[in-house]
């Protein structure tokens, strides 16, 4: 997953399915991928810390310059 992508909850780890936008990474371990996400059902700036292992991408953030 990369910033710009468009995520939500895997359905068999949260029943929450409203979609965030991921908007940074972050190494906490070097085996998982954490990334910053602002839930869209949420305050703006208040931003989730989230297990990559726990999401999939809705949509991809398009990448070319």
């Amino acid at each position: 997953m990369t910033i710009g992508d468009l995520v939500k909850y895997d359905v068999r780890e949260c029943d929450n399915q409203v979609p965030g936008l991921v908007v940074g990474l972050e190494n906490i371990e070097a085996s998982v991928e954490y990334l910053h996400v602002q839930w869209f059902d949420w305050a703006v700036g208040e931003i989730a810390v989230e297990c990559a292992d726990a999401l999939v991408v809705v949509s991809k953030a398009n990448e070319t310059r």
